[in-house]
């Protein structure tokens, strides 16, 4: 069962929404990161990129699941893997990206406006901040 995390802003359903995912070593020297644009309520309104920051001990996988109402963040409640009471199981949908990912700590480090493609305002954030 997966269940819509209300934390995470709504992702654009859109064909042109971009998103991206960059996989690190998942430690705190390398995480993973999603980026997803935002929903907008009129296309003049600037694009909105959310920049996710992901810790976890387990290599994200991409996810072959049928059953998924719709595009967002979801907790998957009925996970069959062995989690550790620090670890929740994660689902990132958007219109070009399905990953799943065995998150220790989930952080939106960001709202980057403006940029034509996630990846872009993906760069400015990890070149902002030195990482």
């Amino acid at each position: 069962m997966l269940k819509r995390l209300p934390s995470f802003s709504l992702v654009d359903d859109s064909p042109h929404a971009s998103s991206c995912v960059l996989f690190g070593h998942g430690d705190t020297t390398s995480p993973h990161y999603f980026v997803y644009e935002v929903a907008r309520d009129f296309l003049s309104a600037p694009r909105v990129f959310v920049v996710v920051e992901i810790l976890s001990d387990v290599t994200p996988w991409v996810s072959q699941r049928d059953n998924v109402d719709g595009l967002g963040v979801f907790w998957v409640s009925d996970s069959d893997i062995q989690l550790d009471a620090d670890e929740e199981h994660l689902l990132f949908c958007t219109p070009q990206h399905q990953v799943e990912i065995i998150s220790r700590k989930t952080t939106i480090i960001g709202r980057v406006y403006g940029f034509s493609e996630a990846a872009q305002a993906l760069i400015q954030v990890l070149s902002k901040d030195n990482r």
